[in-house]
């Protein structure tokens, strides 16, 4: 069963979670790079072993899922932060007293009916 995590970092640090939690996969990929190589030589063996083939595909598949999953979630958060520092690059739109006057002349007085 797979959960959702989040938590909270300082904008400072995003960048560092982010290669944190990717760099957390990597003995996950170095198994899964030893086990496709163990699964490639089982093939090649004279003696194949079909059982340990079908344990190393389906670990393999278990682990590139585990693999991508983490690749999108820190693609998220890249991506998401992305946004973010543009978004306070860009610069306040600027009013004029024209526009402010324009605006207020639309503004339309609520009033309420008591009876």
């Amino acid at each position: 069963m797979r959960v959702k995590l989040s938590y909270t970092a300082e904008v400072e640090d995003v960048m560092s979670e982010a290669s944190q939690l990717l760099g957390n996969m990597g003995s996950t990929l170095q198994e899964t790079i030893d086990l496709f190589n163990d699964t490639i030589l089982n093939l090649q063996d004279d003696k194949f072993n079909l059982n340990k083939f079908n344990d190393s595909i389906d670990s393999l598949r278990h682990n590139l899922e585990k693999i991508d999953t983490r690749c999108m979630e820190v693609e998220q958060v890249v991506t998401g932060f992305s946004d973010y520092q543009r978004q306070e690059r860009a610069p306040a739109p600027e009013i004029d007293d024209a526009d402010l006057a324009a605006l207020a002349a639309e503004v339309v007085p609520v009033t309420a009916d008591h009876d």
